[in-house]
């Protein structure tokens, strides 16, 4: 049971942090409103505009969502959208569920936010990298949030930049939103994060590379085999593993010369998800070796190629293969 004193001194604290966020944002919504008076906001959404200033984060949220519904009604309420990626506050949206809202019980003014410059689009795309400059990183990631659903070709070179920032979150949330676009010139900028000295940089690349599942990226990431970081080799194991692409065989199987078990048997499951029968004889072999865990390893990755399974019998699946080439020379 808490005393009465603690409570008192818990209390002024919690409406401190609470309303933070809310009067950060009315300083950028009186920026907003010198830069757009709100009498030349389209006159359906002036309403939501007014529901922004409510000291309820909910009612501030709704509007948002609102706003973002209007599109082309909205171009000219950026100014206010943008001022709210600093709202973080929690709205329980439970009252407005069933009136059109199903993203979920709870979200923020800033998601919101987030989710509305995306609809508007190419409007948003100046005060956003504008935005990438506040000394605030919650707006900042924000921000490049917007940009990653906007996809305007003016936002690449701004968050490329962010690839190498000393901020994880913010690393991780560029390489997001870059991995949104469809531009090559994308690809070109992951790429030469991935020759940063720093392995989380070339990490956050990866990671973004992963997601586009370019074919362009594949030469560059089998040279990643010789990275001297096993976490990177990992990773790309972990991408290659997307691509059925035979230029990735040879490479693959060529990781299994390695003593560090845990590494071999990634390289067992790869070339399990790969499902080229090119590999059946390799993970045939395997099944003769001492360590257990691998023998287990390649017995699954056989039965994911060939949709059958022999457990960790060699000779069932050496007599298995045998036939199949048999039948398939009939043909």
């Amino acid at each position: 049971m808490y005393s009465l004193s603690l409570i008192r001194f818990i209390i002024p604290i919690f409406l401190v942090l609470s309303l933070g966020a809310c009067a950060t944002s009315n300083t950028g919504l009186s920026t907003a409103e010198d830069t757009t008076p709100r009498k030349k906001i389209h006159k359906n959404l002036q309403k939501y505009i007014d529901q922004l200033y409510s000291d309820d984060a909910t009612e501030r949220a709704w509007a948002i969502y609102n706003i973002g519904k209007a599109h082309k009604k909205a171009l000219n309420t950026v100014p206010y959208l943008v001022a709210m990626l600093g709202d973080n506050d929690v709205a329980v949206m439970n009252r407005y569920i069933g009136k059109n809202y199903t993203l979920g019980s709870t979200t923020t003014p800033a998601d919101e936010a987030v989710r509305a410059l995306g609809k508007i689009g190419q409007a948003s795309v100046k005060p956003l990298l504008n935005a990438l400059k506040n000394s605030d990183k919650a707006i900042v990631l924000k921000a490049i949030k917007a940009l990653g659903l906007v996809k305007d070709s003016e936002a690449i070179k701004p968050l490329a930049a962010f690839l190498a920032s000393d901020d994880k979150r913010i690393r991780l949330e560029a390489a997001n939103s870059l991995s949104r676009f469809r531009n090559p010139w994308v690809s070109e900028y992951l790429l030469k994060a991935l020759k940063n000295k720093d392995p989380a940089i070339r990490s956050t690349a990866l990671y973004a590379i992963g997601k586009r599942k370019n074919p362009v990226t594949i030469p560059t990431l089998l040279t990643l085999f010789n990275d001297p970081d096993i976490n990177i080799r990992l990773q790309v194991l972990y991408i290659i593993s997307k691509f059925r692409d035979e230029r990735v065989i040879l490479p693959v199987l060529k990781q299994l010369d390695t003593e560090n078990t845990d590494y071999r048997i990634e390289v067992i499951t790869v070339l399990g998800n790969i499902r080229d029968y090119r590999v059946i004889e390799k993970l045939i072999k395997l099944l003769g070796e001492d360590n257990k865990k691998v023998r287990i390893a390649a017995a699954e990755s056989l039965s994911q190629i060939a949709e059958v399974s022999f457990g960790i019998n060699q000779a069932k699946w050496k007599d298995w293969w045998k036939n199949k080439l048999k039948r398939a020379a009939k043909h």
